[in-house]
Parts: C-alpha cells; structure tokens; sequence
C-alpha cells in the first residue's frame, strides 16, 4: 500500500519538492487511473486535454502522467491557451444499481 505522498512524489526527493515550491507556484491536477484488461494502467489528467498515458504499474503511470502533463501544459502556454488547473474541483463517486444486459439478437 502507498500513502498519498509516495504516489505524488514518485520519482521526486522531498527536498527537491520543497524547493520546487518556493521557486514556483504549484498547481493541482487529479489523475484518474484505470487498469486495463492488459494490465496496464491507464492515467487521464481531466483538466488536461489530451492529457492521456500509462504505464505497467501505477507508480509507472503516475510518473508518466506527471511528464505528459508538464509537456502539455508547456505547450498550452507556447500557444497561449490557459488551462486551469482543479484546486477548486471536490470529486465524489456514487454506485448506482445496473441492469443485466439482455440478448437483443433477433
């Protein structure tokens, strides 16, 4: 099981994060992973469009979400479209009941 913390700072040192912080402002994306038939991991940044990747582990993914999201920001900001990020967005799931499928074969 990993803490929050490991699974936000993978391939990071905590000092290095810390002077990160000083030096620039931070923003905040969620990362939606999904594992895949394959057993891969599938990693969305939402707030990111076309911010999509993965990786063979989650800690994988993770790393690769945080690069492809760098990349896509510095290339929004080249272009000089904003992307705002999701300090602002609160997340819930919700379980809903489902139908089985039928067979609709004639």
């Amino acid at each position: 099981m990993f803490t929050i913390w490991q699974l936000l700072t993978v391939g990071n040192c905590y000092l290095c994060h810390k002077m990160v912080n000083k030096a620039m402002k931070q923003a905040t994306y969620r990362v939606l992973l999904r594992k895949e038939p394959e057993g891969v991991y599938t990693a969305i940044v939402p707030s990111i469009p076309g911010c999509v990747t993965w990786g063979e582990t989650i800690e994988e993914a993770i790393a690769m979400a945080r690069e492809a999201a760098e990349g896509c920001l510095e290339v929004y900001a080249e272009k000089g479209i904003p992307i705002d990020d999701d300090s602002e967005t609160f997340e819930y799931s919700i379980n809903l009941p489902v139908a089985p499928l039928t067979d609709q074969a004639a």
